[in-house]
């Protein structure tokens, strides 16, 4: 996997039979070894594919948001970016409730202190959590 060895909070991602899921130190499975690309667990939430779609998961391995994205970035200050099936870029909370809707090309800092860096055609600005744009200089 993409962080496999890497131990975050006693847990870390293994790959096996192409599956991939997540061991302890004991190396005692924790969470099954189902997902065709799991990633390290980010904010209390690990992106996971399943069916060529990415959802995300709790650290018991509870499904929180279903898989349904093209791709997604890594939760950061509350919310992840989310690719929708219309190839746009758009911010999701814990809870998978749209926070800023999908109409971005391309994501290029997801948020960090309430401000993300995003792209729509030929123009890159600032935007916070509520879609506001700021243009940069």
């Amino acid at each position: 996997g993409e962080n496999s060895g890497i131990f975050k909070n006693g847990i870390c991602v293994v790959k096996m039979n192409n599956l991939e899921g997540w061991i302890d130190k004991n190396n005692s499975q924790r969470i099954p070894l189902k997902y065709s690309q799991a990633r390290a667990f980010k904010d209390k939430y690990a992106a996971v594919m399943s069916a060529g779609k990415w959802g995300f998961i709790d650290y018991t391995g509870k499904l929180i948001i279903p898989h349904k994205y093209n791709a997604v970035g890594d939760f950061q200050d509350g919310v992840v970016a989310v690719r929708e099936a219309n190839n746009l870029w758009g911010f999701i909370d814990h809870t998978g409730k749209v926070v800023v809707p999908a109409k971005y090309s391309n994501v290029l800092i997801g948020f960090d202190r309430g401000m993300a860096f995003v792209e729509k055609g030929d123009k890159q600005f600032y935007i916070d959590k509520t879609g506001k744009e700021y243009m940069g200089n």
